[in-house]
């Protein structure tokens, strides 16, 4: 941590009450990198309406159900991928279910199983392509036919590379 910044403590003693003095305590703002954060630690989370905002760890009950939820940030950027990769993943499985379809893990009535295609990275072709299974469910969010599937690659490739599989382009 950067000692010639200060502590949520120490800001509070220094600067006294947080909306009095926001522009103070923001120049004193240290962010935690990785893990849990510690008593006074500056961390990032999104509220409801998509809004990041900037906290100190109190180690009270809401930060801990933040961290244990997955929404403790040890920066506004990690904060900000976090949320576009929900939107991707909101869009992928919007459109998945877009008529009410979902995988059918069961036999048909002949006996056969029925595709459910994912998408996948393929690291040494570099690319992304559509894929089935028919009776694994490896938890993708799967599409009725290899189009929809091709679908989501061809309009959202860059998003795909970036936030789902987490690659550089």
């Amino acid at each position: 941590m950067n000692t010639n910044k200060l502590t949520l403590i120490e800001a509070i003693d220094k600067y006294g009450n947080r909306e009095m003095y926001k522009d103070k305590l923001e120049e004193s703002f240290v962010p935690v990198v990785g893990g849990r954060p510690s008593y006074g630690d500056g961390y990032y989370l999104i509220e409801e309406d998509g809004e990041i905002l900037d906290a100190y760890w109190g180690d009270n009950s809401t930060d801990n159900r933040l961290y244990e939820i997955g929404n403790c940030f040890p920066t506004k950027e990690a904060a900000q991928f976090a949320i576009e990769k929900q939107k991707l993943i909101t869009t992928m499985r919007n459109y998945a279910g877009r008529d009410g379809w979902k995988p059918d893990w069961e036999k048909d009535k002949n006996g056969e199983y029925k595709e459910a295609w994912y998408l996948y990275y393929d690291c040494d072709r570099r690319r992304i392509a559509p894929i089935y299974d028919t009776y694994i469910n490896t938890g993708n969010i799967y599409f009725k036919s290899a189009a929809d599937a091709q679908y989501i690659i061809d309009n959202y490739k860059d998003e795909l590379l970036k936030y789902y599989f987490e690659v550089e382009g």
